[in-house]
């Protein structure tokens, strides 16, 4: 679990953001290297994330910390989708300076025929200007997204009862990994055996086809529950200058 991530779950569980959603049951990305580039962004690319892209998951949680100008801001975006419906439920929350963070008016995001329809939820009034801060933060998450990426997952730390496990040649039952997710290495195997992986849920993202239509895969559970669970949480690598 990144830093970042720790600290917003602290957070939740002394509000009532906690009343709604238990942390656990979310999926959680630090987009900490990536916001600060998100000027650089090309609008036509942020439109097409926008309109191609959804959250790889059902419940996703995207952090992130920058300084604009020389003043800490903390942002967390909740997003929760409905796939049948291809509709985005955005609340987002700021803190500037350390302070509690505070609401923007939820957006309901439902993208259809090349446009980028966009919403509040219960009619609540919100400003231009806050808009286009919420979803300018949503297509540079999108756009990190689409690129065509690898992940590694950083060395978990071991609590002792995994450790107990572990020393008996067993896997732990329960394991929390950091996915650090970077742009692919030409040539760069990935590694791996046919052996079925322990139980952890895969993101949805999109595939390339061989005719190069591109389609949404759905993000499902894969692996052997009897083997054991991980749970996720994700970070961009950092981007060059």
């Amino acid at each position: 679990m990144t830093p970042l991530i720790r600290e917003w779950c602290s957070t939740m569980c002394a509000t009532a953001i906690e009343d709604a959603f238990d942390p656990v049951d979310l999926h959680w990305f630090d987009v900490s290297t990536v916001i600060s580039h998100r000027f650089y962004i090309d609008a036509d690319e942020q439109k097409m994330a926008l309109l191609t892209m959804r959250p790889p998951f059902e419940k996703c949680v995207v952090v992130g910390r920058t300084f604009e100008p020389g003043v800490q801001m903390d942002i967390m975006q909740m997003l929760i989708h409905d796939e049948k419906e291809n509709v985005t439920f955005i609340s987002t929350w700021r803190g500037v300076g350390g302070n509690m963070p505070v609401s923007s008016p939820t957006l309901v995001f439902a993208p259809k025929d090349g446009l980028i329809n966009v919403g509040t939820l219960d009619g609540e009034e919100i400003s231009d200007h806050e808009r286009r801060f919420v979803m300018g933060n949503l297509s540079v998450f999108f756009t990190s997204l689409m690129t065509k990426s690898q992940g590694y997952v950083a060395t978990p730390k071991m609590g002792y009862t995994s450790r107990k496990r572990m020393a008996k040649g067993l896997a732990p039952l329960f394991e929390w990994r950091t996915v650090v997710i970077e742009p692919q290495k030409p040539s760069q195997s990935l590694g791996g055996t046919h052996a079925s992986p322990r139980l952890h849920e895969r993101r949805g993202h999109l595939r390339t086809l061989s005719d190069g239509r591109k389609v949404w895969v759905k993000p499902c559970w894969v692996g052997d529950a009897s083997r054991g669970t991980v749970f996720h949480d994700y970070k961009f690598k950092e981007i060059a200058a």
